[in-house]
């Protein structure tokens, strides 16, 4: 009996120690086949603390692809020193910590074998000549939140090819280019995918509103308030009318002043913000390649001629918020081919749609007032509709319409002018 003990003991031990020995060569050959952690920094950077945090002065390392930490010894790194790797050839990317907020006058330059750099999530300001003679440089990534890029920044880096913005259309126009600097804007590209559109001319309509037109040809006015009333000659943006290709008013402005957008010929299409409560006279005047409008619904009116030949344009739909039109205000929209007016419009203003010979039907049947000439040499119009609650048509508001058919009855008290034969 002891002996059968002695033996279950002896064999109980074996176990434990084979065990123990299986575990020691598992954990002996997962140590052998783990790969070592890869350091949260480049060895060779050379750290000095400041008030501010701690910043690099300089770099000793033989490493190519070199990382700059967020942090070191509990501060943070905040900027890299000037000159601090300038003509270290052997550098092929630099990724900075999200921490700097500063890259130094040459910082990087002469690093000739440099190709791309990640420039972090908090730069704000690249010294002048930070990557000069960078030739091989390839690629950068800029954060929304950089303000000044020092002159000669980039001079020298002949490869080039792209800089990527993360911030928007907006930001990039605040940030200060030192000279030799332009070219940046033909490289730049925004990380969404969306093109940068480089600006050609900006300027002030007053203290609340801005304005500018980008190389895609599309005019953006924003601000608050009103839109001044010019006249044509004092136009911001009159020498630059021809190429201008589209028009956009952007939320807050609540006013179309007087001639805003007259002349600009090659514009196709008018972006009109929700917030915008008047279109004022001539506005649009003489937007002859105009296409296409979408009127806001919370427009409340339209002045005199605020369309007046707008060649191009095909279709209209007035929202009901209008409740007034001026005259003259789609005369010569020779492509007009069809209108929709606000139900809350009770009168049609002289010469509204005078020579507009592709308009083919017109539903008045809201209306009391027609002007006078308000559809002369509407020569395509052959279907007019009335209600009954006509009171006055004025004269000649239908000369030159040889086609038209009235649908509906004007009362016999409504007072008709000269020139409207088959009206009764």
């Amino acid at each position: 009996m002891r002996l059968m003990r002695k033996i279950s003991a002896l064999a109980l031990v074996a176990v434990f120690v084979l065990a123990f020995f299986v575990a020691c060569n598992g954990e002996k050959k997962n140590a052998e086949n783990k790969e070592p952690k890869a350091p949260a920094y480049t060895e060779g950077l050379v750290f000095v603390a400041d008030s501010e945090g701690c910043f690099v002065s300089g770099y000793t390392g033989d490493t190519a692809d070199v990382v700059i930490p967020d942090e070191y010894g509990g501060y943070k790194v905040v900027r890299i020193d000037g000159s601090a790797f300038a003509g270290k050839n052997h550098i092929t990317s630099v990724t900075l910590g999200d921490n700097v907020k500063k890259v130094g006058a040459a910082a990087f330059a002469g690093c000739e074998n440099l190709k791309t750099v990640d420039l972090g999530a908090s730069l704000e300001e690249l010294g002048s000549a930070a990557f000069f003679g960078c030739s091989a440089l390839e690629e950068v990534t800029l954060s929304a939140g950089v303000k000044t890029i020092g002159i000669d920044c980039f001079a020298g880096c002949e490869g080039l090819e792209k800089i990527i913005y993360s911030g928007n259309q907006s930001l990039w126009s605040h940030v200060r280019l030192g000279a030799n600097n332009e070219f940046i804007e033909e490289k730049l590209s925004l990380s969404d995918g969306g093109n940068f559109v480089k600006i050609i001319a900006q300027g002030e309509c007053n203290a609340n509103i801005t304005w500018r037109v980008g190389n895609d040809g599309v005019l953006i006015v924003t601000g608050e308030g009103h839109i001044p009333d010019y006249t044509f000659d004092k136009i911001p943006w009159r020498e630059y009318n021809q190429q201008i290709l589209g028009i956009v008013v952007e939320d807050g402005i609540d006013v179309i002043g007087k001639n805003a957008f007259l002349g600009c010929i090659n514009a196709r299409t008018a972006s009109i913000a929700e917030s915008v409560r008047l279109i004022d006279n001539a506005a649009f005047s003489r937007c002859s390649s105009l296409e296409e409008i979408v009127l806001p619904s919370r427009l409340r009116r339209l002045g005199d001629d605020v369309f007046l030949g707008c060649e191009g344009l095909k279709v209209v739909a007035i929202p009901d918020s209008v409740t007034a039109m001026g005259s003259g205000v789609f005369m010569d929209c020779t492509a007009l081919e069809s209108v929709k007016l606000s139900s809350a419009i009770t009168e049609v203003g002289r010469w509204s749609f005078a020579n507009c010979p592709s308009l083919k039907e017109i539903d008045l049947s809201g209306v009391t007032v027609v002007g006078s000439n308000a559809f002369f040499r509407c020569e395509g119009l052959n279907k007019v509709i009335f209600s009954g609650a006509t009171a006055e048509i004025g004269d000649n508001a239908f000369l030159g319409c040889p086609r038209f058919t009235k649908v509906g009855t004007i009362p016999a008290t409504a007072v008709i002018g000269t020139g409207n034969n088959g009206l009764r």
